[in-house]
């Protein structure tokens, strides 16, 4: 069951960027499944690709695709697009478009379709500003079925990145928008190329999605994914334990505590993902104690880290000694990090001019207020 598990996880997750720990039920010699039923917190919306919330990105990354896609150390692999070329003055990124696909509606996607959903994009570029590629973008021109030009004002490194995005610059059938011809004030379904189709809504119950028959790719090796509303984790974690749901997926969808409880029964296949992002504890290093360079050093030699994971993450995550992971491009600088070093902190609170080093819960620099 762990393997029939591990692959699910992997179906799912292979366009879903979320920090799991996720809990299966586990059972033995159990028959191949062609269902599977998890909760979320939220109504998964209306799945605009062009648009932010209520949608959840989990379930628009299900049914909309990229043109690129991003991998682990920030390789850019191939999405929509086959291929592609930068521009000399890079000024100019030429896609060529994968061939044979179909929107699930069965509207073909080409280089047409993929200029509609860019020029729907840039018609409400307000929504967008926090995104500098869309800022960057002059115009979007389709060349036959198979060619999209991709037009920047300026050279913009970061723009094949960017179009990894789960949302916004994603592609909705054209049969798909709204009448009013502009996909910012909604779309009549949620109709994409990607491995899933939505079958059926229930708003703030649940959603149901269906293996898409004519999907260009890998198809799932599951037919159905139902996604039930459950707000609460407790309430959660009650209906894992009840048989009603296969897994529980996804960051902060349960608390440590049950999850720890769960993992360490027996009962249960617990798995946790990769890091995805950093927890950090900002220091102002403008005001007070900490302007000084040897205080803040000191307060970094003085944070057990392994300690923090292991009491209260329970071992769930791993020791960040840098703020980006060595995977994210330009990270791995070999920066020395910070050792849990009690001793070497005291000493630099000293050499800082601190009173009473660590016998006080805020170190008092000497003659200061």
């Amino acid at each position: 069951m762990k393997k029939f598990f591990t692959y699910v996880l992997i179906a799912i997750a292979a366009v879903v960027v979320i920090v799991l720990p996720s809990c299966v039920q586990q059972q033995a010699a159990a028959p191949k499944r062609s269902e599977l039923t998890f909760s979320w917190s939220q109504d998964v919306g209306p799945l605009n690709p062009h648009m932010y919330d209520p949608s959840q990105m989990f379930a628009q990354d299900m049914i909309f695709e990229p043109l690129v896609n991003y991998s682990r150390g920030g390789k850019i692999r191939p999405g929509l697009a086959e291929s592609w070329d930068v521009a000399p003055d890079g000024k100019l990124i030429t896609f060529q478009l994968r061939q044979g696909v179909n929107f699930s509606d069965g509207t073909p996607f080409n280089a047409t379709a993929a200029k509609a959903n860019f020029d729907q994009v840039l018609q409400n570029r307000q929504e967008h500003e926090w995104l500098g590629l869309i800022d960057a973008i002059d115009r979007v021109e389709a060349q036959g079925d198979s060619v999209l030009k991709l037009y920047l004002k300026t050279p913009y490194y970061p723009a094949l990145q960017e179009l990894t995005l789960i949302r916004p610059v994603r592609f909705l059938s054209p049969a798909a928008f709204p009448d009013s011809g502009t996909t910012a004030k909604g779309i009549k379904a949620p109709i994409g190329t990607g491995p899933w189709t939505l079958a059926n809504y229930q708003k703030d119950n649940q959603a149901v999605f269906k293996r898409n028959e004519t999907y260009w790719g890998e198809k799932p090796t599951i037919e159905q994914i139902t996604v039930k509303v459950i707000p609460d984790g407790e309430t959660r974690v009650l209906a894992f334990e009840k048989g009603e749901l296969d897994l529980v997926y996804g960051n902060g969808e349960i608390n440590l505590d049950s999850f720890k409880q769960m993992r360490d029964s027996g009962q249960y296949t617990a798995q946790v993902s990769q890091p995805l992002n950093t927890r950090a504890i900002a220091i102002n290093s403008a005001r007070g104690a900490t302007q000084d360079l040897k205080v803040r050093q000191a307060i970094q030699h003085s944070v057990n880290k392994d300690a923090i994971i292991s009491a209260i993450f329970y071992g769930t995550e791993k020791k960040a000694d840098t703020y980006f992971s060595t995977e994210v491009p330009y990270a791995n600088i070999g920066l020395q990090p910070y050792a849990y070093d009690v001793e070497r902190a005291k000493a630099l609170l000293n050499e800082a001019g601190c009173s009473n080093p660590l016998d006080r819960v805020f170190a008092k620099k000497t003659g200061s207020r």
